[in-house]
């Protein structure tokens, strides 16, 4: 694919793990002549409003991790993107965001540490093209909506007994979903304590 180029968006500053495979990606694009020809790196933070332009200029996102403990429970919200500008995704399987893309046919999932995998996967999504994928993320994503996520936590904030059912002032002070879900799961606890 000559017409491709590898972008890594995030940069992060510091010694560990993530920083280490960052500047060895570097210096292997280096080696090859690649850098700042076919890979770029980003060198400093982007805006949630810039962020939406290299998004929307994207073909592909890749976002991969390794198999470890709270790979499962992660909520890749980064993944989150993918739907609403309609991106297609290769990305490591094994976590909720990684199997509504896998289940509305919206990029390619890969095993953990499957280099030839994400090969595999970039070729295939650059072949069908971005609009190929576009309308099922778009409705997929359709259902990620704020009110809609934090609707199991307004019925438990308005059960019976819970702090805005009894009339509480500091229910009603408390505007944003989760510092209210916050204060009725502490009540809830002191009232089984009681």
């Amino acid at each position: 694919r000559p017409g491709a180029r590898l972008v890594f968006m995030f940069a992060r500053a510091g010694d560990g793990p993530e920083q280490r495979e960052a500047r060895a990606a570097r210096e292997v694009a280096e080696r090859l002549g690649a850098l700042d020809r076919l890979v770029f790196f980003n060198e400093s933070d982007i805006s949630y409003r810039e962020r939406a332009t290299w998004l929307l200029d994207a073909d592909c996102v890749v976002s991969t991790h390794l198999d470890h403990l709270e790979a499962g429970f992660s909520f890749r919200t980064r993944l989150l993107d993918c739907f609403w500008a309609g991106v297609p995704a290769v990305c490591t399987g094994g976590d909720e965001v990684s199997e509504r893309i896998e289940a509305c046919d919206g990029g390619v999932t890969v095993p953990f540490g499957d280099v030839d995998a994400v090969a595999d996967g970039l070729a295939e999504v650059l072949e069908r093209g971005r609009d190929s994928y576009r309308e099922r993320l778009l409705a997929a994503g359709a259902d990620m909506t704020w009110p809609r996520i934090v609707e199991p936590l307004r019925r438990i904030v308005q059960l019976p007994g819970s702090p805005r059912a009894l009339g509480d002032p500091w229910a009603r002070r408390l505007s944003r979903p989760v510092q209210r879900g916050r204060a009725a799961a502490i009540r809830l606890v002191r009232g089984m304590r009681g």
